[in-house]
């Protein structure tokens, strides 16, 4: 596994450390040669920050100075205003010399802390509020170059994904001491299952859900995906959040048979409620939570893209698009009819051309075409 899929995964399993999501954001700034990283909440009508962690504890003077003053006067609020999530704007396409020399958030603040250039990311936007990356330059350094943006891009998505991922974790980790009456009106399905995935309980929404038999059904009294690469993850990610230690919450995708678009499915760690049911052997004993919505298309790498990164043939290419959208080499051999040996000659050649030698990393690895595309 590379680098940077592990570094990847690193940001999603720090949704259940925040302490870690720093830790991960300082080694993105360190790989794209900056010194120091925030995160904060800033409210672009009232001009405030609020909720800041700094990659650095000798900062949290500079941290202050900025809630109680430098935000008000903060030129790049603007820019911020005006970003999508998940975007990389750096400072300097917005601001020349002229303006940093005569700027009082420069000269005031951010040379005397040590820092000249700022490169900014939108990671989560709620009304008039923006949580907000920050990867901050030594002021001895040149400005941000193309590979360094570049750099921090390829984690951005990533980054804002798991900051939505954790917001919607707590606000329903709050709601989820509630009663059954509460979450049989949630607007998601919301299905309790036990390590085995045995549904210990469902909402109406997830009943209807499961009826449909679209990718997810009940079977047997245990949550089954349809396809068996599905089933697989969804094993294993139920398997982590109720898991006796260690524990940690995941967010997937499983394929449908009857739409192109997908289920996303939240897996939360918990311990099923007294309302639902559960009695003194089993309100102990950890479970998952899993929560289905129903979500957009996925944005797949075209076969030119694949042809042309790694040389594959259109056949090839077809195979790689096939295994991003869950399928396995069994459903596709037989969608496509064609034999199980031709199929498996073809993966071969997908080992081999993009230096990988297991489905899973040939995943992660194409994974990343779909990342840098968006």
């Amino acid at each position: 596994m590379s680098s940077t899929s592990k570094r990847i995964g690193l940001i999603y399993d720090a949704i259940q450390e925040p302490g870690q999501f720093m830790e991960v954001m300082l080694a993105v700034a360190k790989e794209a040669n900056c010194a120091a990283t925030q995160v904060v909440t800033l409210n672009l009508t009232e001009f405030t920050a609020s909720d800041s962690q700094v990659s650095d504890p000798s900062l949290r003077n500079a941290e202050q100075a900025y809630a109680d003053y430098f935000v008000t006067i903060d030129p790049r609020i603007g820019i911020i205003a005006n970003g999508s999530v998940g975007q990389v704007m750096a400072d300097q396409h917005f601001f020349g010399p002229h303006f940093v020399h005569h700027s009082e958030i420069y000269n005031d603040f951010m040379r005397p802390n040590g820092f000249q250039n700022i490169a900014i990311c939108t990671l989560l936007e709620v009304g008039h509020a923006r949580r907000v990356g920050s990867f901050l330059r030594a002021k001895d350094a040149k400005e941000f170059t193309e590979a360094d943006l570049h750099t921090i891009q390829i984690y951005a998505p990533h980054f804002a994904r798991a900051a939505k991922l954790e917001a919607r974790l707590q606000s329903l980790q709050r709601d989820i001491t509630t009663s059954d009456r509460a979450m049989s009106h949630f607007a998601q399905g919301a299905i309790w299952v036990d390590s085995s995935l045995r549904i210990m309980w469902m909402n109406s929404h997830a009943q209807e859900q499961l009826a449909s038999r679209d990718g997810l059904l009940a079977l047997q009294g245990r949550l089954v995906a349809e396809r068996m690469n599905d089933q697989a993850t969804l094993s294993l990610a139920v398997h982590a959040a109720a898991a006796a230690s260690g524990r940690r919450g995941s967010s997937l995708q499983i394929a449908r048979m009857k739409s192109v678009q997908p289920w996303l499915v939240s897996i939360i760690p918990g311990k099923l409620p007294a309302e639902f049911g559960a009695g003194a052997e089993v309100s102990d004993v950890p479970h998952a939570l899993v929560l289905l919505q129903k979500g957009m298309s996925p944005k797949l790498p075209t076969h030119q893209q694949l042809q042309q990164l790694w040389g594959l043939t259109p056949a090839e290419a077809r195979l790689a698009i096939g295994l991003l959208q869950s399928e396995s080499t069994t459903e596709y051999a037989k969608r496509h009819a064609l034999s199980p040996n031709t199929v498996k000659t073809q993966l071969k050649q997908l080992f081999a051309k993009t230096g990988t030698n297991r489905q899973a990393t040939l995943l992660q690895m194409l994974m990343q075409v779909i990342t840098v595309g968006e």
